[in-house]
């Protein structure tokens, strides 16, 4: 099903979130608001956004861009430190522009098939894609990735998030008016939605939501998704919020307002009674707060209009719910339950069957993610179960809590089912601190649960939290422990940093946990977590550098610690479906072989290859003719040095994927340049006489005492 040149309402999701993979929340309303006869025109905004951005036609002109400011800064008689900094971060990609610039597009596409399965070939590209997102970010001072996107402003305050929208002076915000102006012109709505779930999405969200207010009046712009819902306490407060952003937010589950608004916009007629509602009316009205949909009652997601070919993914995978809410709910940092309304419901084990069939059946894939915050043990049997009588395949990824309750013949159920991941929170390896935060598990169990999970064929991810109120160092010390001790039977870990949620039970209480909350002195209208400082010994620089710690003790630690943390999670899963244990095992060992040939400069005692061989710069690697010793601005800025730097030409090697940079003397820099693949060893070191005003024999001995003293499997490669 295409989209229609006229629908009731047209929904949004705008930049940053997952390109693997669409997100549920427009699929879910549009499934309940068609079924309510309304016509919808959904549209993934992030996805698009991705590919404009990655593409030669909008990298070109920062490449001209960013090598003019190179040029100039050369040619300066001496740098700053901030001119350094530009100059180095520069340097460290200008030797890839002409790659990115003709493999961009290839680079999407091998992502996008079956060459995504070979290690070695993703790395190639993901580097590719990377380069081009430090192009991006170097030319519009920005940080975009496919796992973030961040602006120099400070989101909490809605005062400096406007003006940086309505500056225009970021190239990016370009592309936000342009993805929102071509969907918006080719039809006509009467409302338009636009949903924000994550801190990433505020700024581009707001940028297109400006848009639509300012060039089509007469739609009615909506604002919906949890990161608002956190945010209403300020946005009652800021009417320039409705003036120049939305002509009304939607809090908390969106199907039923959403339902009412549309329906009151069409029949021209006032919305003063749609539940869940913010609007401006002289004044700022908050509607009373609606009964939440019964989860059983709500159709399948529908996801008609979202273009599946554009996700950068071998195999399409598609989100699924099977409750909504947190059946625990107790957890003293979480505040996720405030945006449920403090509810949980499961969907009946036969209907999310159903909704599994109705999928496959329509977009013709088996692969699932179970969005839920945690399958309850039971829950995940009754489903298991329902599955296994259905005769349905299907492979999943789901998130659970580490209850006991997880049995032997749970796990040996759900992995029948199909069930091929659990991403477990277990935050803490200290008994002591679990009490604290109440997760309601005990540490004597846990590793036992991990076990099953493990044996039974369902590989464990676990969530890690550092820095809760009151943990000391021997505490995290408890939870290294506890991973290593239980390595053999977890896949990969993932840490995080303590922050306080305004709606947490700390949050709420933070004197009870020794932490104050930090007054702000300007607008903090969009902030939905509180700064705070510390009452103990603890400090949050110092748990950012232990978390930074804990992660590379980690990967250098497990199993799989090559491959893990350079694939995104469902990434991962595909791997883990398409591999047996043992051959992710061979892949993480190939791959670090791999690694050990790509990266670095190393000095060696290989034997020098045979004078008839033609040598050239292995991929990777080049050769910079710089008007400033790189070596002397990268101490600069490692010791964050003030002092200027003058010219100094130096020849310098520089391996692009370790970031290694060595300088070379005048006649080593002539060698390495004779080094094009054409050439034979012979010949450099005939034309390598006439630079040293040499013999040939003298000439040849010291060519070849360079090949040997250099590894020459890492520098170059030889051509017959």
């Amino acid at each position: 099903m295409t989209n229609n040149n006229y629908s009731d309402v047209v929904l949004i999701f705008p930049p940053q979130w997952s390109v693997l993979q669409p997100y549920l929340s427009l699929p879910s309303l549009t499934a309940y608001l068609r079924g309510e006869g309304i016509s919808v025109n959904q549209y993934d905004l992030n996805i698009d956004f991705f590919h404009e951005v990655l593409s030669k036609e909008f990298l070109e002109p920062m490449c001209t861009g960013l090598k003019d400011v190179y040029y100039d800064l050369s040619n300066r008689s001496s740098l700053t430190p901030y001119e350094q900094s530009e100059l180095y971060r520069i340097f460290l990609i200008i030797p890839e522009f002409d790659n990115v610039l003709s493999e961009i597009e290839n680079a999407k596409l091998l992502l996008q098939s079956d060459a995504f399965y070979n290690f070695e070939e993703k790395s190639y590209d993901y580097s590719l894609i990377n380069t081009a997102f430090n192009i991006i970010n170097l030319y519009c001072y920005a940080k975009v990735s496919f796992d973030t996107m961040e602006f120099p402003v400070d989101t909490d305050s809605l005062d400096e998030v406007t003006n940086f929208i309505r500056s225009k002076k970021n190239p990016l915000i370009s592309v936000f008016c342009r993805q929102v102006e071509k969907i918006m012109t080719i039809q006509s709505c009467k409302v338009a939605g636009i949903s924000i779930t994550d801190l990433t999405q505020l700024i581009p969200a707001l940028t297109m939501a400006a848009w639509i207010k300012e060039n089509l009046p007469d739609v009615h712009v909506t604002l919906g998704g949890n990161l608002l819902t956190r945010c209403a306490e300020g946005l009652v407060k800021r009417k320039d919020f409705f003036t120049l952003f939305a002509d009304s937010v939607v809090l908390y589950e969106g199907e039923k307002p959403l339902l009412e608004l549309v329906r009151a916009v069409k029949a021209g007629g006032s919305i003063q009674k749609v539940h869940n509602l913010l609007y401006l009316d002289k004044e700022i009205i908050r509607t009373g707060q609606c009964e939440n949909p019964d989860l059983n009652s709500l159709p399948t997601p529908d996801f008609d209009g979202l273009d599946f070919k554009k996700y950068f993914s071998p195999k399409l995978i598609i989100p699924l719910l099977t409750s909504r809410g947190c059946y625990w709910g107790k957890c003293t940092f979480c505040d996720h339950s405030y945006i449920y309304g403090k509810y949980y419901q499961e969907r009946k084990a036969g209907l999310v069957v159903n909704d599994i069939r109705k999928l496959q059946e329509k977009y013709g894939t088996d692969y699932f993610t179970l969005s839920d915050e945690a399958v309850s043990p039971q829950a995940a049997k009754r489903l298991s179960e329902e599955i296994i009588r259905s005769g349905i395949n299907v492979r999943m990824i789901t998130q659970a809590r580490l209850e006991p309750a997880f049995t032997d013949e749970i796990c040996k159920l759900m992995y029948d089912a199909g069930f091929r991941w659990a991403f477990v929170g277990l935050e803490s390896g200290c008994e002591k601190v679990l009490r604290m935060m109440n997760k309601g598990i005990d540490i004597k169990n846990t590793g036992a649960v991990i076990k099953r999970f493990h044996n039974a064929g369902i590989l464990v991810h676990l969530f890690i939290l550092l820095g809760f109120p009151g943990e000391t160092e021997q505490d995290r010390k408890e939870t290294a422990d506890f991973v290593l001790q239980n390595s053999e039977d977890i896949l990969s870990v993932g840490a995080s940093a303590f922050s306080l949620g305004r709606f947490s039970s700390i949050g709420r209480d933070p004197s009870m946990y020794s932490i104050k909350i930090l007054p702000r002195n300007n607008d903090d209208t969009l902030s939905f977590v509180y700064d705070f400082e510390y009452l103990t010994d603890q400090s949050k620089f110092k748990i950012e550098d232990t978390r930074d710690e804990f992660m590379q003790m980690v990967r250098e630690r497990l199993n799989l610690s090559n491959i893990w943390p350079v694939l995104f999670r469902e990434q991962l899963f595909l791997y883990t479906v398409r591999y047996s244990y043992s051959q992710l095992e061979n892949i993480n060992q190939d791959f670090e072989s791999f690694l050990n040939k790509l990266v670095g400069i190393s000095r060696g005692t290989d034997t020098a290859p045979a004078p008839e061989l033609k040598p050239r710069l292995r991929k990777g690697n080049y050769l910079i003719n710089s008007k400033f010793n790189i070596i002397e601005i990268q101490e600069n800025l490692r010791n964050k040095s003030e002092n200027n730097v003058s010219p100094e030409e130096s020849w310098i090697l520089y391996n692009f994927y370790g970031q290694e940079c060595i300088r070379l003397n005048q006649s080593a820099g002539f060698l390495v340049s004779l080094c094009d693949g054409e050439k034979s060893i012979e010949k450099i070191s005939e034309r390598f006489s006439e630079f040293l005003s040499s013999n040939v024999d003298n000439a040849r001995e010291v060519v070849m005492k360079f090949f040997n003293d250099y590894k020459i499997n890492r520098l170059l490669e030889f051509n017959q």
